[in-house]
Protein backbone atom coordinates (compact mmCIF):
# COMPACT_ATOMS: atom_id res chain seq x y z
CA UNK A 1 0.00 0.00 0.00
CA UNK A 2 1.62 3.27 -1.07
CA UNK A 3 2.61 5.75 1.58
CA UNK A 4 0.23 8.65 2.11
CA UNK A 5 1.33 11.92 0.51
CA UNK A 6 2.13 14.75 2.82
CA UNK A 7 0.36 18.06 2.16
CA UNK A 8 2.76 20.96 1.48
CA UNK A 9 2.38 23.99 3.75
CA UNK A 10 0.72 26.94 1.98
CA UNK A 11 3.15 29.66 0.71
CA UNK A 12 2.94 32.92 2.67
CA UNK A 13 2.66 36.26 0.71
CA UNK A 14 3.29 39.97 1.71
CA UNK A 15 6.14 42.34 2.46
CA UNK A 16 8.95 41.72 4.76
CA UNK A 17 9.97 44.39 7.23
CA UNK A 18 12.97 45.33 5.09
CA UNK A 19 10.83 45.64 1.97
CA UNK A 20 8.31 47.79 3.85
CA UNK A 21 11.05 50.11 5.13
CA UNK A 22 12.57 50.44 1.65
CA UNK A 23 9.14 51.15 0.13
CA UNK A 24 8.37 53.81 2.69
CA UNK A 25 11.80 55.39 2.14
CA UNK A 26 11.32 55.52 -1.65
CA UNK A 27 7.81 56.96 -1.29
CA UNK A 28 9.11 59.59 1.13
CA UNK A 29 11.85 60.62 -1.31
CA UNK A 30 9.30 60.85 -4.14
CA UNK A 31 6.91 62.87 -1.95
CA UNK A 32 9.68 65.29 -0.99
CA UNK A 33 10.66 65.70 -4.64
CA UNK A 34 7.10 66.34 -5.79
CA UNK A 35 6.44 68.73 -2.89
CA UNK A 36 9.64 70.64 -3.60
CA UNK A 37 8.77 70.88 -7.29
CA UNK A 38 5.27 72.18 -6.54
CA UNK A 39 6.60 74.63 -3.95
CA UNK A 40 9.25 75.91 -6.34
CA UNK A 41 6.72 76.29 -9.15
CA UNK A 42 4.25 78.11 -6.90
CA UNK A 43 6.96 80.46 -5.68
CA UNK A 44 7.99 81.28 -9.24
CA UNK A 45 4.36 82.02 -10.15
CA UNK A 46 3.78 84.22 -7.10
CA UNK A 47 7.04 86.15 -7.63
CA UNK A 48 6.27 86.54 -11.32
CA UNK A 49 2.80 87.91 -10.59
CA UNK A 50 4.19 90.32 -7.99
CA UNK A 51 6.90 91.48 -10.39
CA UNK A 52 4.43 91.95 -13.25
CA UNK A 53 2.13 93.98 -11.01
CA UNK A 54 4.92 96.25 -9.78
CA UNK A 55 6.34 96.67 -13.26
CA UNK A 56 2.86 97.37 -14.65
CA UNK A 57 2.32 100.15 -12.11
CA UNK A 58 5.67 101.73 -12.94
CA UNK A 59 5.14 101.35 -16.69
CA UNK A 60 1.75 103.09 -16.49
CA UNK A 61 3.27 105.98 -14.53
CA UNK A 62 6.17 106.24 -16.98
CA UNK A 63 3.84 106.32 -20.00
CA UNK A 64 1.70 109.07 -18.50
CA UNK A 65 4.70 111.11 -17.39
CA UNK A 66 6.27 110.71 -20.84
CA UNK A 67 3.16 112.02 -22.58
CA UNK A 68 2.98 115.00 -20.25
CA UNK A 69 6.67 115.90 -20.52
CA UNK A 70 6.50 115.78 -24.32
CA UNK A 71 3.82 118.48 -24.13
CA UNK A 72 5.65 120.56 -21.51
CA UNK A 73 6.52 124.19 -22.07
CA UNK A 74 10.15 124.38 -23.25
CA UNK A 75 12.42 125.58 -20.48
CA UNK A 76 9.84 124.91 -17.76
CA UNK A 77 11.16 121.50 -16.71
CA UNK A 78 12.87 121.66 -13.30
CA UNK A 79 14.56 118.56 -11.86
CA UNK A 80 15.61 118.08 -8.24
CA UNK A 81 16.91 115.06 -6.34
CA UNK A 82 13.46 113.49 -6.06
CA UNK A 83 11.04 115.56 -8.17
CA UNK A 84 10.29 116.85 -11.65
CA UNK A 85 8.07 119.89 -12.29
CA UNK A 86 6.89 121.54 -15.51
CA UNK A 87 4.13 123.66 -17.04
CA UNK A 88 1.84 121.78 -19.49
CA UNK A 89 0.97 123.42 -22.82
CA UNK A 90 -2.76 123.86 -23.32
CA UNK A 91 -2.58 125.39 -26.79
CA UNK A 92 -0.14 127.25 -29.04
CA UNK A 93 -0.38 129.81 -31.84
CA UNK A 94 1.67 132.46 -33.65
CA UNK A 95 1.90 136.10 -32.75
CA UNK A 96 2.16 139.02 -35.17
CA UNK A 97 3.66 141.58 -32.79
CA UNK A 98 5.06 141.09 -29.28
CA UNK A 99 4.83 143.58 -27.78
CA UNK A 100 2.49 145.79 -29.77
CA UNK A 101 4.26 149.04 -30.73
CA UNK A 102 3.33 151.66 -28.16
CA UNK A 103 1.79 149.09 -25.78
CA UNK A 104 4.41 147.07 -23.93
CA UNK A 105 1.84 144.96 -22.10
CA UNK A 106 -0.03 143.67 -25.20
CA UNK A 107 0.57 141.33 -28.11
CA UNK A 108 -1.20 141.00 -31.47
CA UNK A 109 -1.66 137.35 -32.40
CA UNK A 110 -3.72 134.76 -34.18
CA UNK A 111 -6.55 133.75 -31.87
CA UNK A 112 -5.81 130.85 -29.49
CA UNK A 113 -8.10 127.84 -29.14
CA UNK A 114 -10.01 129.41 -26.24
CA UNK A 115 -11.39 132.09 -28.58
CA UNK A 116 -14.71 131.63 -30.34
CA UNK A 117 -15.88 133.19 -33.60
CA UNK A 118 -16.99 136.33 -31.78
CA UNK A 119 -15.25 136.46 -28.39
CA UNK A 120 -12.02 135.61 -26.60
CA UNK A 121 -13.44 136.08 -23.11
CA UNK A 122 -12.66 132.45 -22.08
CA UNK A 123 -8.94 133.26 -22.46
CA UNK A 124 -9.04 135.83 -19.65
CA UNK A 125 -7.07 134.75 -16.61
CA UNK A 126 -5.02 132.15 -18.48
CA UNK A 127 -1.20 132.18 -18.47
CA UNK A 128 0.55 133.17 -21.69
CA UNK A 129 4.15 132.15 -22.31
CA UNK A 130 6.73 133.52 -24.73
CA UNK A 131 10.24 132.16 -25.19
CA UNK A 132 13.28 134.38 -24.59
CA UNK A 133 16.46 132.44 -25.44
CA UNK A 134 14.79 129.18 -24.41
CA UNK A 135 13.63 130.70 -21.13
CA UNK A 136 9.86 131.12 -20.67
CA UNK A 137 8.41 134.56 -20.03
CA UNK A 138 5.04 134.15 -18.29
CA UNK A 139 2.24 136.70 -18.24
CA UNK A 140 -1.44 136.52 -17.28
CA UNK A 141 -4.05 137.58 -19.84
CA UNK A 142 -6.20 140.33 -18.33
CA UNK A 143 -8.32 141.26 -21.34
CA UNK A 144 -8.65 140.65 -25.06
CA UNK A 145 -9.99 142.45 -28.10
CA UNK A 146 -10.99 140.75 -31.35
CA UNK A 147 -9.55 142.11 -34.58
CA UNK A 148 -12.32 141.72 -37.16
CA UNK A 149 -15.78 140.17 -36.98
CA UNK A 150 -14.55 136.57 -37.07
CA UNK A 151 -12.00 137.09 -34.25
CA UNK A 152 -9.29 135.44 -36.33
CA UNK A 153 -6.76 137.82 -34.83
CA UNK A 154 -6.81 139.15 -31.31
CA UNK A 155 -5.07 141.72 -29.16
CA UNK A 156 -4.21 140.22 -25.78
CA UNK A 157 -3.54 142.57 -22.88
CA UNK A 158 -1.19 141.19 -20.23
CA UNK A 159 -0.76 141.89 -16.52
CA UNK A 160 2.72 143.40 -17.01
CA UNK A 161 4.92 144.76 -19.76
CA UNK A 162 7.16 142.68 -22.01
CA UNK A 163 10.70 143.33 -23.11
CA UNK A 164 11.34 144.30 -26.70
CA UNK A 165 11.92 140.73 -27.92
CA UNK A 166 12.09 139.03 -30.37
CA UNK A 167 10.86 136.03 -28.41
CA UNK A 168 10.83 133.22 -30.94
CA UNK A 169 12.18 132.70 -34.43
CA UNK A 170 8.90 130.97 -35.30
CA UNK A 171 6.87 133.68 -33.50
CA UNK A 172 5.12 131.15 -31.31
CA UNK A 173 3.33 131.75 -28.07
CA UNK A 174 1.70 129.30 -25.67
CA UNK A 175 -1.13 129.15 -23.20
CA UNK A 176 -0.02 126.95 -20.30
CA UNK A 177 -1.66 125.27 -17.34
CA UNK A 178 -0.74 125.21 -13.67
CA UNK A 179 2.55 123.67 -12.61
CA UNK A 180 2.61 119.86 -12.42
CA UNK A 181 4.93 118.05 -10.03
CA UNK A 182 5.96 114.38 -10.07
CA UNK A 183 7.69 113.42 -6.82
CA UNK A 184 9.23 110.26 -5.35
CA UNK A 185 8.75 110.28 -1.57
CA UNK A 186 10.69 108.46 1.12
CA UNK A 187 8.28 105.49 1.09
CA UNK A 188 9.00 104.68 -2.57
CA UNK A 189 5.67 106.14 -3.73
CA UNK A 190 5.58 108.11 -6.97
CA UNK A 191 2.99 110.89 -6.80
CA UNK A 192 1.62 113.40 -9.29
CA UNK A 193 0.49 116.55 -7.48
CA UNK A 194 0.01 114.38 -4.38
CA UNK A 195 -1.93 111.60 -6.17
CA UNK A 196 -0.36 108.12 -6.02
CA UNK A 197 0.77 106.94 -9.48
CA UNK A 198 3.26 104.16 -8.63
CA UNK A 199 4.82 102.42 -5.65
CA UNK A 200 7.63 100.06 -4.72
CA UNK A 201 10.40 102.28 -6.14
CA UNK A 202 13.63 101.86 -4.20
CA UNK A 203 15.91 104.65 -5.47
CA UNK A 204 18.30 105.96 -2.79
CA UNK A 205 17.56 109.61 -3.62
CA UNK A 206 19.75 110.95 -0.80
CA UNK A 207 22.77 109.74 -2.77
CA UNK A 208 21.65 111.30 -6.05
CA UNK A 209 24.28 113.43 -7.78
CA UNK A 210 22.49 115.34 -10.56
CA UNK A 211 25.80 116.50 -12.03
CA UNK A 212 26.45 112.86 -12.96
CA UNK A 213 24.10 112.10 -15.86
CA UNK A 214 24.57 108.35 -15.30
CA UNK A 215 23.94 108.29 -11.53
CA UNK A 216 21.56 105.32 -11.05
CA UNK A 217 20.17 106.70 -7.77
CA UNK A 218 18.58 109.76 -9.41
CA UNK A 219 14.93 109.07 -10.35
CA UNK A 220 14.88 112.01 -12.80
CA UNK A 221 17.76 113.27 -14.95
CA UNK A 222 17.63 116.22 -17.36
CA UNK A 223 20.05 115.78 -20.26
CA UNK A 224 21.05 119.08 -21.95
CA UNK A 225 20.31 119.59 -25.67
CA UNK A 226 22.86 118.93 -28.38
CA UNK A 227 23.17 119.89 -32.04
CA UNK A 228 21.13 116.84 -33.07
CA UNK A 229 18.33 116.81 -30.48
CA UNK A 230 16.42 118.80 -27.89
CA UNK A 231 16.47 118.29 -24.14
CA UNK A 232 15.99 114.79 -22.81
CA UNK A 233 14.40 113.76 -19.55
CA UNK A 234 15.56 110.34 -18.33
CA UNK A 235 13.32 108.38 -15.97
CA UNK A 236 15.24 105.74 -14.02
CA UNK A 237 13.56 103.88 -11.21
CA UNK A 238 14.69 100.86 -9.22
CA UNK A 239 11.80 98.44 -8.73
CA UNK A 240 11.86 95.61 -6.16
CA UNK A 241 9.39 92.71 -6.08
CA UNK A 242 10.11 89.40 -4.34
CA UNK A 243 13.79 88.62 -4.81
CA UNK A 244 14.13 90.75 -7.96
CA UNK A 245 15.57 94.26 -8.13
CA UNK A 246 15.65 95.80 -11.58
CA UNK A 247 16.34 99.27 -12.99
CA UNK A 248 13.62 100.72 -15.21
CA UNK A 249 14.94 103.38 -17.65
CA UNK A 250 13.04 105.48 -20.18
CA UNK A 251 14.10 108.61 -22.06
CA UNK A 252 11.67 111.33 -23.14
CA UNK A 253 12.50 114.07 -25.64
CA UNK A 254 11.01 117.53 -25.24
CA UNK A 255 9.45 117.89 -28.68
CA UNK A 256 8.25 121.51 -28.61
CA UNK A 257 10.66 123.98 -30.18
CA UNK A 258 10.14 127.74 -29.92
Amino acid sequence: MPAARRCAAPRQTGLTLIELVVTMLVMGILALGVTGFLTFGTRIYVDSQAWQQELGNVRYAAQRLSREVRDALPGSVVVTQNSLTFRPILTAERYLAAPVPGAGNAILAYAPACCTASSCAPCEGQTLALMDNYQPVLREITSQTCQGSDCERVRLTLDSALTTGPFSAAQRYYLVGDEVQWRLDGNGDLRRNGVLMGEGITNATTGCDRSDLNDPDCPFIEVPPSLSRNNLVRLQWWVNAGDQNQRFVQEVQLENVP
